[in-house]
């Protein structure tokens, strides 16, 4: 990353050599402008005094004879030479009248006389005006120069021969005719020099002469005057740069650093916990300083935000101290998650939406032959919530203790509630009494999610939704009841079925269905937990927006017994809790069971002579039959293969009429050998 003293001076550089660049091309064109219109000038006054001065000197008759002499014997004969030599022979020869014979003025023809005073006034007025003046016939036809003199001596007319016609380029310039009345001169290029055409009326004669210049003196002098700026400018930049950097590292980068540097300070301190203000103490009164005033303000308030943000996380930290200590005594004024006995067994599971939640359950015996079941769903979260439910289980449950009709303690609890409610508070609620001995569950549904029935099948309870509890006063809610017939009651509130995923889908009632059915055959506690692992999946650890309670229970249909070291004893006691548990099975089936009982039992404790034997009676009823296994660990044998003996016969072996009277008795009969006990399986029908 570039520092903003690179990106200044960059800059300042690139700023400073553009600003030069453009005054170095403005002064070059204007300074090659004006040298150009001074030398043209220059030009023009020369060609003037070459007019005003060969116009006034009597040299027509000369200029005359010279012309006409190369007029009369000038032929465009284009010529070919091997030599320069060869070329001035012949034009010498031709021409023979315009060279000298020899030296001295005594062998000169009146031509050649002529020709030497022409000469002789072009020298001198390209002495004076510093130009070579030409005289020539211009054949404009075919753009060539018939040359006749210049103002050169012998020896430079090497290549300019009198009578030779030389090719010119015409307006090869930007200036237009001047003095065009007057014929006055045409721009043209001859010998690669630029030069004017000059038409000079002499004597009522008008004699064509070529005045060369050069522009080369212009540029080589513009070119000198480019170097010179190019250094000059160079150095200004050199200077102007370390002026600048003087001034932009002390009013700028220098502030610039300062103020990162108390910044960097002030957030050091503030990951180290040792938060301090630091001012950088610009003194220059710009935008800077106004910068360091806004983060000194902006320090100030990030430290006094901290220390607010300290004393608030101090009180939440103590909030939620105080919210798991509320949420550890709701939990715990909930009764456990698992309740057995030898008539009920219950599970639930319970999910706040925040540390304390308004969902709750309760479960207990009103009597011995009467069990309550409840869920409810208080309206709001959090603490208000919680203690509106506290306040509602206490009333639920001590007037079903009362012993009084569901549908009365609703219409009490309901008026309650709505007295002394500025909250505006309500709960929804389904409120079940199971009768063991009817095996008959009555149940008042006060506007909650109706229950499921489970079976080999799933089925919805379709209840009478009623009112919520805390909403009108004087409410009548009607009282339901159905036989259960060994099915089990699954319970929920609203937070599970209306929990989403990100895409804002409902779990739904189809998905709660579903899970039962797939989990109907598993233990309870297992289809509680199954029925969670699927929300979770579904809604993919997404935000818990309400509390989720869900209960399921069923009747105990089991009865678990076990003996160490038994003895006959055992018979009697066996026999006295089965017709305890089972109380409602016929007399005629109870005298049928007792006796399969008495004679397993009586074999185990009189044929194996085992020192540590245990054994083990598990009675389990379902629907209209009720199975008995027997275990014992003694030595392996199976009682099947003892033959079947006839009561008629009388005293017969041991072990066969008892057999053959259990074998009588029930529906299906089978043994086998599992992990060293002798297991015997019974089913029989009630």
């Amino acid at each position: 990353m570039r520092s903003i003293r690179f990106k200044i001076l960059l800059i300042g550089a690139i700023s400073t050599m553009l600003m030069m660049a453009i005054s170095i091309i403005v002064s070059y064109f204007l300074y090659y402008k004006g040298a150009r219109q001074q030398f043209l000038k220059k030009v023009d006054n020369a060609i003037e005094q070459v007019t005003f001065d060969i116009g006034r000197e009597d040299i027509n008759s000369e200029l005359t004879a010279v012309r006409e002499y190369i007029i009369e014997n000038y032929t465009n004969e284009n010529k070919q030479f091997e030599t320069f030599d060869d070329k001035k022979t012949y034009y010498k020869d031709k021409y023979s009248q315009l060279y000298p014979a020899g030296s001295g003025s005594f062998g000169f023809s009146r031509l050649t006389g002529d020709f030497i005073t022409v000469v002789s006034y072009l020298k001198s007025e390209a002495i004076a005006t510093s130009s070579t003046v030409y005289f020539c016939i211009v054949d404009w036809e075919n753009y060539n120069l018939i040359y006749l003199a210049d103002s050169r001596d012998g020896t430079d007319v090497e290549y300019y021969l009198p009578g030779e016609s030389y090719n010119f380029k015409k307006d090869i310039g930007t200036y237009v005719k001047q003095n065009e009345e007057n014929g006055l001169y045409d721009i043209i290029e001859f010998n690669n020099k630029t030069c004017k055409i000059v038409n000079i009326p002499i004597a009522n004669n008008n004699f064509t002469f070529v005045v060369e210049y050069d522009l080369s003196s212009t540029v080589g002098t513009t070119n000198s005057f480019l170097v010179n700026i190019l250094i000059f400018f160079s150095i200004g930049v050199v200077v102007l740069l370390l002026i600048y950097y003087f001034f932009v590292h002390h009013f700028i980068i220098k502030n610039v650093i300062e103020l990162k540097k108390s910044h960097h300070e002030f957030k050091e301190g503030l990951y180290n916990g040792k938060l301090e203000v630091i001012n950088p103490n610009i003194k220059t009164n710009d935008e800077i300083k106004d910068l360091s005033n806004s983060f000194v303000e902006l320090e100030n308030e990030i430290k006094n935000y901290s220390n607010k943000i300290e004393e608030e996380t101090k009180k939440i930290e103590r909030i939620n101290i105080e919210l798991n200590v509320a949420s550890k005594i709701q939990l715990e004024s909930l009764p456990n998650n698992t309740y057995i006995d030898n008539n009920i067994e219950l599970y639930s599971k319970i999910s706040s939406a925040k540390e304390v939640g308004g969902d709750f359950y309760d479960y207990f015996y009103i009597d011995d032959n009467n069990f309550a079941v409840i869920i409810s769903d208080v309206s709001g979260k959090g603490i208000p919530a919680s203690l509106f439910m506290m306040r509602c289980k206490e009333l639920i449950k001590s007037k079903l203790l009362m012993k009084m009709k569901i549908d009365d303690v609703c219409y009490m609890v309901n008026n309650e509630l709505l007295d002394n409610n500025k909250e505006g508070l309500f709960i929804t609620a389904f409120i079940g009494v199971y009768n063991i001995k009817d095996d008959l569950f009555t149940y008042v549904n006060c506007g909650h999610e109706k229950p499921y029935l489970i079976s080999d099948k799933i089925e919805k309870l379709e209840t009478d939704s009623n009112f919520i509890l805390g909403g009108i006063k004087g409410f009548k809610y009607n009282i339901e009841s159905i036989k259960l017939n060994n099915r089990k009651v699954f319970l929920h509130t609203d937070g599970l079925n209306e929990s989403v995923n990100k895409d804002k889908l409902e779990f739904s009632y189809e998905n709660i269905i579903r899970v039962l059915n797939d989990n109907k055959f598993e233990n309870d506690n297992i289809i509680l937990e199954n029925m969670l692992s699927e929300l979770n999946i579904f809604t993919n650890s997404s935000e818990q927006f309400d509390d989720i309670t869900m209960l399921i229970f069923n009747t105990n249909n089991k009865l678990l017994l076990e003996y160490s070291n038994p003895d006959y004893e055992i018979i009697e006691e066996t026999i006295k809790k089965f017709e305890e548990k089972y109380f409602e099975i016929d007399n005629d089936n109870k005298s049928k069971i007792s006796i399969i009982i008495d004679e397993i039992l009586n074999n185990y404790i009189s044929y194996e002579k085992k020192d540590d034997l245990i054994i083990k009676i598990n009675f389990i009823k379902s629907n209209n039959y009720i199975d008995i296994i027997f275990k014992n660990n003694g030595i392996e044998f199976n009682p099947l293969i003892v033959p079947e003996k006839h009561i008629e016969t009388g005293k017969e072996e041991i072990g066969g009429l008892g057999l053959t009277i259990v074998k009588n008795f029930a529906e299906e009969i089978s043994y086998s050998r599992i992990d060293n006990f002798n297991v015997l399986y019974l089913k029989k029908k009630i």
